[in-house]
């Protein structure tokens, strides 16, 4: 059965240098919508853009010292990123990631519950088919701080011999799908993340 669905994205940003010489800092900022007209003032982006810079000047090292941490909040993506990175199915079952055994064990905080959901339309990127052709579907992966399941594609979940929800992601139209979460396969999350593209 052939699936078919159709969808727009539009998007563009900034990225600003800030500084003289070696004290120069850069910082950038994008909008990035389903439609055209949802998207952010350029003032907004571009004021954004310079905000970030400038206050990445004048930064010094700190001694080496255990203390609380705030991180700003755009840096969760690049954060699951990696631990979604960790999570893929061929490299569980190579054995080539610390997330190895760890499948139904506690890896995160009660708080915590992580779900890949292609179910929001107004996500850029985020559709009603995984890259396979496969239909999608709501996966929970962590419930609660405790690891649900991995992220495999179809090859992978045959060769581990696991019967699961695969996620298949692709970056593009010259490359094969693979494991992965929708997130990883989109440009944008649900946070808006800055670029390096120079205006």
């Amino acid at each position: 059965m052939a699936h078919v669905f159709k969808a727009s994205e539009c998007s563009f940003g900034a990225y600003v240098i800030a500084g003289e010489g070696d004290g120069m800092q850069g910082g950038g900022w994008s909008s990035a919508k389903r439609f055209f007209k949802e998207l952010a003032p350029v003032e907004e982006v571009a004021k954004t853009a310079a905000r970030r810079a400038l206050e990445r000047l004048g930064a010094k090292p700190v001694d080496t010292k255990k203390v609380p941490v705030v991180f700003d909040r755009y840096a969760a993506p690049a954060f699951w990123t990696g631990i979604l990175s960790a999570l893929n199915g061929d490299a569980v079952f190579r054995k080539t990631t610390f997330m190895t055994g760890l499948l139904e064990q506690s890896v995160a905080s009660p708080l915590v519950t992580l779900t890949d959901d292609s179910d929001q339309a107004e996500i850029p990127r985020v559709g009603a088919l995984r890259r396979r052709g496969n239909v999608t579907r709501k996966n929970t992966i962590v419930d609660k701080g405790v690891l649900k399941m991995f992220l495999y594609d179809s090859q992978t979940a045959r060769k581990a011999g696991v019967k699961v929800n695969t996620i298949a992601r692709r970056y593009g139209y010259q490359t094969g799908p693979s494991a992965g979460s929708s997130a990883s396969s989109s440009r944008t999350a649900q946070t808006r993340r800055p670029r390096s593209t120079r205006t």
